[in-house]
């Protein structure tokens, strides 16, 4: 996954590294020492750029889904 846009953020809960979190519209991104990433847009292997949202719509992504696997 490439990341094409993103903002800091310090989430309302705990996230542990590299775990999903869709809120809404947003995907979060778990960064370690209390802070995460909201995703804005990105950009799957093989795939166009999306937005958070139409990631979110095609992929269903569940609480605690983990990057790289």
């Amino acid at each position: 996954m490439q990341v094409h846009r993103a903002e800091a953020m310090k989430p309302a809960g705990e996230l542990t590294p590299g775990t999903l979190a869709a809120e809404g519209a947003r995907l979060i991104v778990g960064c370690g020492q209390g802070t995460a990433l909201d995703l804005l847009e990105i950009q799957l292997d093989g795939k166009r750029r999306m937005t958070a949202q139409e990631f979110i719509n095609g992929y269903h992504p569940k609480c605690d889904d983990r990057l790289g696997g």
